[in-house]
């Protein structure tokens, strides 16, 4: 029999009850507990959040089967005469939670639930907790590179995610708008690279990946040519705007090409809009984790790392540290494999040669993300244009415009 009747998800925090909370901890935990008590409380600033969320703490008590189990049923029916007896048999712990739903707003729910963000994060997330993925992040003692999940599921117009309140813990995002540092790429593309390689570790086991979809190319284009060309009006006056204006119409075909190149090399669970927004810290900056797994998809794990090189990273860091930012990736995605018994038939200086092939991933990501960051002051000028100048630099915009030259007759 069912320790509670079936859970549906929330429309938004305003229906959130007691009841529906027992319920959610009952299963999550697998044994009945006793919500006590619990409040709600709403962000003071909501500044780059889509979805409408909310932070629960909730009281609740639960039978501790530890001493329980000792117990006669003599014992068991002293609980009610004996208050002693009684309080040692029953645990009082209080949770700290972080409860997301759709956005409140009906064009931004259209929005979600046309993209299908909603189901993304959620099967994401239903992958997280499964056996495979707890066992290895067990096994390498890292349990933080995604938030603890007690409930994900969405239905029609209601989605309900509710994870473990990390900020309780003293974790942080950490934005900073001349990019991040050497230590936080680091750590950053290592709980990455863990993810990435569960999901090869869990294609091994299963004979097939986690059940998402492939990279949505059709979304990104919504973004990439007006992206574009807002970049070009940007960089106006500079060596870089002639070369931006010719790529703005050809601007998607950017995609297929970066989706032809990446074809054929390794193939998991990515993340789809990784940068230092979507990751939070602990106080000494040893781990991330990583959050907001609504773009996530089966594809070419290069392309997070193209995403948080370029949408957060400091491009004097990435001149100088390139290979040993890309050595701490691949020796974890190594590590990580060797401890799920896989394996890979790809070297690191075949690795290395296939992101010199992708800059144009770092171009796509960085450039479809331009409104929302140079209207959120997530990125100064100065990094903006040093981004582009490194691709430059690696003549992508020269070598995809003669590659456009060749092609007419």
């Amino acid at each position: 029999m069912a320790l509670v009747e079936k859970l549906f998800p929330l429309k938004s925090y305003k229906e959130i009850t007691s009841e529906w909370l027992q319920k959610m901890l009952t299963v999550n935990y697998g044994h009945k507990i006793f919500i006590k008590s619990w409040n709600l409380k709403q962000p003071e600033d909501r500044q780059g959040f889509l979805s409408e969320i909310c932070y629960v703490t909730v009281n609740y008590e639960y039978q501790n089967h530890e001493n329980m189990c000792n117990y006669t049923e003599n014992d068991k029916k002293s609980l009610q005469m004996d208050p002693k007896a009684k309080h040692e048999a029953w645990q009082n712990e209080e949770l700290r939670l972080f409860v997301k739903f759709f956005p409140e707003t009906k064009i931004h729910i259209d929005f979600m639930v046309n993209a299908k963000l909603a189901d993304k994060e959620v099967a994401f997330y239903m992958f997280s907790i499964s056996k495979i993925f707890q066992d290895i992040s067990r096994s390498i003692g890292a349990l933080q590179i995604v938030p603890k999940i007690y409930y994900a599921d969405c239905k029609d117009e209601s989605l309900t995610i509710v994870q473990e309140d990390l900020s309780d813990q003293g974790f942080k995002t950490i934005l900073n708008r001349e990019g991040s540092t050497l230590q936080q790429t680091k750590v950053a593309l290592k709980s990455i690279a863990i993810i990435h390689a569960i999901g090869l570790i869990y294609k091994n086991k299963k004979g097939k990946l986690p059940h998402l979809k492939k990279f949505d190319i059709e979304f990104v284009q919504k973004f990439l040519e007006p992206n574009t060309i807002t970049l070009a009006q940007y960089l106006e006056g500079s060596p870089l705007s002639g070369k931006i204006k010719e790529l703005a119409p050809i601007a998607n075909q950017l995609l297929l090409k970066a989706k032809r190149i990446s074809d054929g090399f390794l193939e998991t669970v990515c993340h789809g809009d990784l940068w230092m927004g979507q990751l939070m810290f602990p106080a000494n900056e040893d781990c991330a984790c990583v959050l907001d797994w609504q773009f996530a998809n089966i594809g070419n794990p290069i392309q997070d790392i193209m995403a948080l090189l370029f949408m957060s990273g400091n491009m004097e860091i990435l001149e100088t540290h390139l290979t040993q930012i890309l050595q701490t990736y691949w020796e974890t995605l190594i590590d990580t494999l060797q401890k799920g018994e896989t394996t890979i038939d790809i070297s690191f200086e075949v690795f290395l040669q296939t992101v010199e092939r992708l800059w144009l991933l770092g171009f796509i990501f960085l450039t479809a993300s331009l409104h929302d960051f140079l209207g959120a002051d997530y990125i100064s000028d100065q990094r903006l244009r040093a981004a582009y100048n490194f691709l430059n630099n690696r003549k992508l915009f020269d070598n995809i415009l003669k590659e456009v030259d060749d092609t007419i007759p």
